[in-house]
């Protein structure tokens, strides 16, 4: 064969391998495409329940409009018997507001909206929730660990039994509302640290002294109120205090609900 003929050979050879690699690719690309399409179907229906506890704490003297707010789920939330948003997973959103009490005002406030829901592999779910509930940290309830006993991460870790559990969980869910609003109510959005209604608690925690899904109000942190606002097209918590600044500890749990079919899923 001549050194004519043994190029052609090659060239032929290196279109075939090109082809080969590129109906690869196309193939590759397409495989990806059905999967994200996939993916994105997924939404979640109105009124599911997603129990969280804050990662970090937040205090409005030290905070600014904008910050990130964290919190991951301590249990998993289901729809039609199929989990859509396994327990710890990460939930994701913004401060809409942070203010100290300033002279003459009533209250200190923070505003808190959830975006998404990261899950495993990098989707993320669009949230539209409500936050209906707020107490503080399960192992505020449950007391310290035994020993020889670890502590779960976010401040709620494994229920202690006897007298310091039952005393724990009495304080957290008072027997009357406090003074100031102390449950989910609407706020003049001229004057958010102002929630208007008060009504008594109700639901509470469960033995774990987590949260549980119909708890409504605020639960264990005197002085707490909650109430609702919007921020654009989201509605966003509005925490007041009584005292000086809005002081959230890390593990601070918070029942929320979503209200309207979130849009479709995406990747980072």
């Amino acid at each position: 064969m001549n050194r004519t003929a043994i190029m052609i050979c090659i060239g032929i050879l290196s279109v075939g391998t090109a082809a080969a690699q590129s109906n690869s690719d196309l193939q590759k690309r397409a495989e990806t495409s059905a999967s994200s399409q996939t993916a994105t179907s997924t939404s979640l229906a109105m009124g599911l329940p997603i129990g969280a506890a804050l990662t970090k704490a937040i205090d409005s003297r030290k905070a600014k409009v904008g910050d990130e707010v964290t919190a991951r789920t301590f249990r998993s939330t289901k729809e039609d018997g199929k989990t859509v948003i396994p327990d710890d997973t990460l939930l994701k959103g913004h401060l809409t507001q942070a203010s100290a009490r300033s002279k003459g005002a009533a209250y200190s406030t923070v505003g808190i909206v959830f975006d998404k829901a990261v899950l495993k592999h990098g989707e993320e779910i669009p949230l539209n929730v409500t936050v209906k509930a707020i107490a503080l940290p399960q192992i505020a309830v449950n007391g310290p660990p035994s020993p020889g006993t670890d502590t779960a991460p976010l401040g709620y870790g494994p229920p202690q039994g006897g007298a310091d559990r039952q005393a724990g969980r009495d304080a957290a869910m008072p027997p009357s509302p406090p003074t100031v609003p102390d449950t989910l109510g609407n706020v003049d959005t001229n004057n958010a640290s102002n929630p208007k209604s008060a009504q008594a608690p109700t639901g509470g925690l469960n033995d774990n002294g987590q949260l549980t899904p119909d708890s409504q109000g605020v639960f264990g942190l005197p002085g707490i109120g909650l109430a609702l606002s919007t921020s654009g097209t989201q509605p966003a918590a509005v925490i007041t205090s009584t005292g000086k600044e809005v002081h959230l500890s890390s593990g601070t749990q918070l029942m929320l609900v979503t209200q309207t079919m979130t849009s479709q899923t995406s990747k980072y």
